[in-house]
């Protein structure tokens, strides 16, 4: 039960050290404008305007969540390793797996608060482009919850023990072999 609350704290913390970098708020400035855009090439688009409009902004989805987890993700350890805070952290009774774990739901918590606001702009410009809107997207939305899940946990492998540059190229790797 120690356990949990320690992985807890440090989720807490992580969430609050990621809501501040300056990069996520780019990110996701970044995504709602394209995600507002797929309406115009919705318009120019030969297709079904509505299929468009949902293909480019679940690609929007994804490609931004990448962005974060890679770019927030890779840094989480390695400025605690800079700092040296985590030999302080480390030298408490909190155990490495529950600070990796810790980190990971932090960065997690990022991702899904980012998907969920993405997802309000989804539903908007489907409402303004009076596309319907199923419950399809929303499993397709969870489905790029669950791939940033993956590429999160990745992120922090290879940030724990490589420089940020190449946790960087190695979480990019893994993202574009699978």
């Amino acid at each position: 039960m120690r356990n949990l609350s320690h992985i807890g704290v440090i989720a807490l913390n992580t969430f609050r050290e990621s809501v501040r970098d300056k990069i996520l708020y780019n990110i996701v400035f970044l995504a709602i404008g394209l995600a507002f855009f797929s309406i115009l090439l919705g318009e120019w688009s030969v297709f079904d305007r509505a299929y468009v409009i949902k293909s480019t902004t679940l690609s929007i989805m994804s490609i931004s969540g990448l962005l974060i987890s890679v770019f927030v993700g890779i840094s989480l350890v390695q400025k605690e390793i800079k700092g040296r805070t985590v030999l302080t952290l480390l030298s408490k009774p909190i155990s490495r797996v529950s600070f990796i774990v810790g980190k990971y739901l932090g960065l997690m918590a990022v991702v899904a608060v980012h998907l969920t606001l993405l997802t309000g702009v989804f539903y908007v410009i489907l409402a303004i482009t009076h596309s319907g809107p199923d419950l399809g997207l929303l499993k397709a939305v969870y489905l790029v919850f669950c791939e940033m899940g993956v590429i999160v946990a990745v992120a922090l492998l290879f940030s724990s023990f490589s420089s940020p540059v190449l946790s960087a190229l190695f979480t990019l790797g893994v993202y574009l072999a699978g």
